[in-house]
């Protein structure tokens, strides 16, 4: 039986490890003299977050990794994802250490050159991530098997990548979190789970798009600062996806349904 100083373990080992890759990634970009490097690609807004954004003249003058702290800090998806597929080594744990590593490259990527193509893939990474738990949820409530479940929501994500298209990003999210909730909802009237958890993955994601848009508002902001609100929100909503994946950690018939 795995024990909470086990689990806490191996979510440190695998936030060292995504972190110390992350790190690498920048150290390696870091080789430029310059933001040159990325000049080929159309630029986003390089004031939207705190990091740097005092830091926006032309791309000679910038860093090659524009928000370091913003763009290491990406890693935590790709530790979130690697902590679910260690504990439930099945092909929905392998969806979300997938889904968490597309997330942690495009932030990553967005972050170092502020730019478009990484920003949409950045989206693309939040979309996977939430189908990914989805997709557990599904299988906790109607069982099957987990690769047939796995691919049928992977391939949604084509789908919402294209939604984004014409919709933001918001309303497309909070489909996929009425979804869960609406999954949880089911899964504990049939087993009688604690909504613990649950509740504490909710209360991170509030926690987390509060600290995004204080971010974005400069509220206690300090460009240069090791502590940036926006990396909160990586480690808030990171978390998060890991505490979504768990909800459902009992299966189909773990727990059976409470008397009438």
């Amino acid at each position: 039986m795995r024990t909470r100083a086990r689990d806490a373990g191996e979510m440190a080992a695998a936030v060292a490890g995504a972190l110390a890759l992350a790190g690498i990634g920048w150290a390696l970009l870091s080789f430029a003299p310059t933001a040159e490097i990325w000049e080929a690609l159309a630029p986003g807004d390089c004031a939207e977050y705190c990091e740097a954004h005092d830091r926006c003249g032309v791309l000679a003058t910038r860093a090659p990794v524009q928000q370091p702290v913003n763009a290491v800090s990406s890693g935590l998806y790709l530790a979130a994802g690697a902590w679910v597929y260690r504990r439930r080594r099945d092909a929905l744990g392998l969806l979300l250490l997938a889904s968490g590593s597309l997330l942690a490259v495009g932030s990553f990527l967005f972050h170092a050159a502020v730019a478009v193509v990484f920003n949409g893939l950045d989206v693309v990474g939040i979309y996977a991530c939430l189908l990914a738990v989805v997709a557990r949820g599904w299988h906790a409530n109607f069982g099957g098997s987990p690769a047939r479940v796995a691919a049928a929501f992977l391939a949604l994500n084509p789908v919402l990548a294209a939604g984004h298209g014409v919709l933001t990003i918001a309303p497309l999210a909070a489909v996929l979190l009425v979804a869960l909730a609406l999954l949880f909802a089911r899964y504990r009237g049939r087993t009688g789970a604690s909504a613990r958890t649950a509740w504490a993955a909710a209360v991170l994601l509030v926690a987390g798009f509060a600290l995004h848009k204080a971010d974005q508002a400069k509220l206690a902001c300090a460009p240069d600062g090791l502590l940036q609100a926006h990396t909160l929100w990586h480690a808030c909503t990171a978390l998060a996806l890991a505490l979504g994946d768990r909800v459902f950690a009992g299966g189909r018939s773990a727990v059976p349904p409470a008397a009438p």
